[in-house]
């Protein structure tokens, strides 16, 4: 891997040692991509991504069927001015969100098949990507939908409504704070909405929890992780992880510790642990399977522009060194888990397409 100069001749070691024997397969999928991709897994199945195009426009493709090819991509309108966010609500519906021209947060939802309704907006006002988490009912009878994003005052500001899909008012509420990027979020294993911001003024990971699960009127004060973070947080769906790019451009992970107990209890956390590299992207890593291997990924674009995953066994458990997925991308991976429990990957390539790969049988790229 190439490493610029500066950095630490062991970090670059750390990579290059670890290329795997045979690159696996990358696939184009076409489209003009400006931006970071977002996919999502269907009620059916099948993954959708999103991308903000070259025109400003939010477009779609979708897998013709779980873990198959992929339809063109097809445009869903609108000018956006922020990366795209997704979710899957507990009717089977994705909705899909996005920061506006007019800076107010704009939605359009999923009614059948790869058909969408029209935009509607929830109102606000954007200066930053969205973070868009959906509760489940495990927990508690009614669902929750939570959208958060960064406001013009640099503080956290939140919209709430039952089903990502359903209806939205357009009042939002300030949680306060300095964010010096955009919010990550994400639902814990008792069923409580943890927002992660990075403090403008410390650079560390901040966060607030939901005081309750599913809809809380209420969130705990303002907390650190400790840390410095060159990006925003990335946060694994049910996976424990709080993920980021470093000051030092590593990657770097911290982990829920909070007792599974159904109930609310005092959230606790690991230190800050840096699972080395050197990376230009945010980390990125799929929710954990159902099913089958417990593998966890983590996966970066490294200094020489190609995506690079580790592994642990299972959450909590070490992550293995680094290994080389080749490419040549610019931008942010995302990561999701397909229906047969392997990892697929999407970033956009340095021709403007969007690039999809992933791996051949669960917990394995080649």
């Amino acid at each position: 891997m190439h490493c610029p100069k500066a950095v630490l001749v062991s970090l670059c070691s750390f990579f290059s040692a670890s290329i795997l024997l045979a690159t696996p397969s990358w696939e184009s999928l076409g489209g003009s991509a400006q931006g970071d991709p977002f996919a999502v897994s269907g009620y059916d199945g099948r993954l959708r991504v999103f991308i903000r195009g070259a025109d400003n426009a939010l477009w779609f493709a979708a897998q013709t069927s779980p873990g198959g090819s992929w339809t063109p991509f097809v445009s869903l309108g609108g000018v956006i001015i922020s990366n795209p966010k997704a979710v899957l609500d507990p009717s089977g519906h994705i909705a899909v969100f996005a920061v506006g021209g007019d800076t107010a947060v704009w939605r359009r939802s999923e009614t059948t098949a790869d058909n969408y309704s029209d935009w509607i907006s929830i109102g606000g006002s954007g200066t930053s990507d969205l973070a868009v988490v959906q509760t489940d009912m495990l927990h508690v009878s009614i669902p929750a939908a939570y959208v958060f994003m960064r406001g013009p005052d640099n503080a956290l500001w939140y919209n709430q409504t039952n089903e990502a899909s359903g209806p939205w008012g357009t009042s939002w509420t300030s949680l306060g704070g300095s964010l010096a990027s955009a919010p990550g979020a994400g639902v814990n294993g008792n069923g409580q909405v943890t927002v992660f911001v990075r403090g403008s003024y410390d650079n560390a990971p901040w966060y607030r929890q939901a005081t309750s699960p599913g809809a809380s009127p209420t969130f705990n004060d303002w907390a650190t992780l400790g840390g410095a973070m060159n990006g925003p947080a990335s946060v694994v769906e049910s996976g424990r992880y709080v993920m980021y790019r470093g000051m030092d451009n590593a990657a770097w992970s911290i982990l829920d510790t909070t007792p599974l107990t159904g109930k609310v209890a005092p959230a606790t956390w690991s230190d800050p642990a840096s699972l080395g590299g050197y990376i230009i992207s945010n980390p990125t890593m799929a929710p954990p399977p159902h099913f089958g291997p417990n593998d966890l990924e983590v996966l970066v674009v490294g200094g020489d522009t190609a995506l690079w995953v580790t592994a642990s066994p299972g959450s909590g458990s070490p992550f293995g060194p680094w290994q080389s997925l080749g490419g040549s991308l610019v931008g942010n991976p995302i990561a999701v888990r397909d229906a047969d429990q392997t990892v697929d990957a999407f970033a956009v390539g340095s021709d403007g397409a969007l690039w999809h790969i992933r791996q051949s049988t669960a917990g394995s790229w080649q």
